[in-house]
């Protein structure tokens, strides 16, 4: 059976892909290694945890079911898999305030640097010292803009954990080693999936379509050459259709009104590691390791990203037996060191679980000799000194 209409074709059970305007097996899509076998199939529903937050907020207004999927999923008592939870259902006003209180020591730090400084922000300032101090001033003010609701798995989702949530960015973070991805593109699907969870109620069965498209949204943000759509559907073995990943795409664009400019902590990971004097190649990937860690945990979404990209340069100096905090680190970070403490200890736990944890794609990726090998660096099994030297 052929389908002339879409990008997959079907005959006697085999699958094809059309690339480079040729008709393909799926086999020659990808040359995946030997020994791979389906490496990005679609989730598991059935080895998911089935514990489930209660819903605390009023039902939500029902939005019309995206199309149909074509694949067998598991059917749910539920009538509609995706709906839209109005967005005063819940107030960040108190959290940003109480956010902006903490940091205002911090932030004082900034007006004393001078435009003589080195500073490294992003690829664009590297070589603009005059713009760099007003960009990461910008950063500061707006890493908060477009944060997801950290508790929208306790007051929104009923059907999704965070479990669930963790096995999901531990496959999207295959898939982007597997296409080569920018870490720029992971850190924005990952905030895309979180902010659309953060205003939809999703079903179990709808949540890797979630992360998927948001990994799509990402890629063609961030991308010279992003995957195409029929790579995706490739990718989840065709569980979802061409059509309803391009749907749901519609879907959470407009839910986020188009709003994809925002700042992640990798854009803060680079310019914290220069601010340390020891600063080398093992510091920052071991830095970017802890970092995308990170992403992996519910716990860690409270977080501003640039407090997140600080504590996680401290472990990496602290783990490496290096000065983990110097008046530098300070003054180019704009915190003065104890604010970060309970932010270090949920990426110090995760750092500790990573060596037993079953999400291994974070692990595995920064085991290889591109990144140094820096994931078989043992934990650290006390705190770092957050005393400036």
């Amino acid at each position: 059976m052929y389908s002339h209409g879409g990008s997959i074709t079907q005959q006697k059970g085999s699958t094809f892909v059309i690339k480079n305007n040729q008709v393909v097996s799926t086999s020659q899509a990808r040359p995946f290694l030997a020994n791979q076998q389906q490496p990005f199939g679609p989730l598991r529903t059935s080895s998911l945890p089935t514990t489930l937050n209660p819903l605390t907020k009023p039902m939500p207004t029902t939005i019309p079911d995206l199309p149909k999927s074509s694949s067998i999923m598991e059917e749910d008592d539920t009538e509609d898999s995706i709906e839209l939870v109005e967005e005063d259902d819940y107030c960040v006003d108190d959290d940003e305030e109480q956010d902006e209180d903490n940091s205002t020591g911090a932030m004082e730090a900034l007006d004393d640097l001078g435009h003589h400084s080195l500073f490294v922000v992003t690829d664009v300032a590297q070589h603009c010292d005059e713009y760099a101090l007003d960009i990461y001033r910008h950063m500061r003010h707006t890493e908060k803009r477009y944060k997801p609701n950290p508790e929208y798995i306790k007051l929104i989702q009923t059907d999704i954990n965070p479990s669930m949530r963790g096995i999901l960015v531990d496959w999207l973070n295959e898939v982007c080693q597997e296409y080569k991805l920018k870490a720029e593109t992971l850190y924005l699907a990952i905030n895309i999936v979180d902010r659309t969870l953060s205003k939809f109620l999703v079903n179990r069965n709808k949540l890797q379509e979630v992360g998927i498209t948001g990994l799509f949204i990402a890629a063609k943000y961030h991308e010279l050459q992003a995957p195409t759509v029929d790579e995706f559907v490739f990718i989840t073995d065709s569980t979802y259709p061409r059509e309803e990943l391009l749907e749901m795409e519609s879907l959470i664009l407009n839910a986020l009104e188009f709003n994809l400019t925002v700042v992640t902590s990798v854009d803060f990971l680079v310019r914290f590691c220069n601010a340390s004097p020891q600063c080398d190649e093992r510091l920052l990937n071991l830095a970017f390791f802890v970092s995308e860690l990170s992403l992996q945990d519910y716990k860690m979404i409270g977080f501003p990203p640039s407090a997140v990209a600080a504590s996680s340069v401290v472990i990496a100096l602290h783990a490496l037996g290096r000065t983990s905090w110097c008046n530098n680190m300070r003054t180019q970070t704009g915190y003065n060191g104890p604010e970060l403490m309970e932010c270090i200890q949920g990426l110090m736990r995760l750092y500790c679980e990573s060596e037993t944890s079953a999400l291994t794609a974070v692990k595995s990726k920064y085991a290889r000799s591109k990144h140094l090998e820096v994931s078989k660096v043992l934990a650290p099994r006390t705190m770092p000194n957050m005393d400036v030297v």
